[in-house]
């Protein structure tokens, strides 16, 4: 059974993001996922190439924009196949998605190209199936990772469902 995270829930062991160049602080390196809690970084790399629960049934897709204030605005489109035009040229686009790993729940949410590219691909793998059991959910893993871009070149992970559960 998936958790349903709600904010502010205690049990969440971290929040994920993916980093193409690496954290400032030194601590993750670049191409890698991590989880962040508290400030805590905790390398997830080698839980993404062996896979992890993506809750794709109630994902969110729309906009974010960094608040140096706090938290960055937010804005969620009502579906994920009519999506939101962007509300201003500060926003970018984002997602959120529960994962859990090894039964562990966590949080994935965060705006940028390279990481959007991810999830989209992640979406055209859903697409192409006939009739997806939305009583299951994707066991999704990082099989590499790709540039792209022209002007302003980052990378992308490459995600690929593995199976279902």
């Amino acid at each position: 059974m998936f958790m349903k995270i709600e904010n502010g829930n205690n049990d969440i062991k971290g929040y994920i993001s993916w980093s193409a160049n690496g954290t400032l602080d030194g601590k993750i390196k670049p191409r890698r996922f991590y989880a962040n809690k508290e400030g805590e970084k905790t390398d997830l790399q080698d839980a993404f190439k062996k896979g992890v629960v993506f809750d794709i049934w109630d994902m969110k897709i729309g906009y974010m924009r960094s608040n140096s204030a706090g938290a960055p605005d937010k804005i969620w489109g009502p579906s994920l196949v009519r999506p939101l035009p962007a509300p201003s040229k500060e926003h970018k686009r984002a997602f959120h998605v529960n994962v859990q790993i090894d039964g562990d729940p966590y949080v994935f949410e965060q705006a940028g190209f390279g990481i959007f590219v991810a999830i989209e691909g992640l979406g055209a793998q859903i697409n192409d199936l006939d009739e997806p059991d939305a009583t299951k959910r994707p066991v999704v893993k990082m099989t590499g990772v790709r540039e792209i871009g022209s002007l302003h070149k980052t990378v992308a992970p490459i995600l690929t469902i593995a199976e279902w559960v």
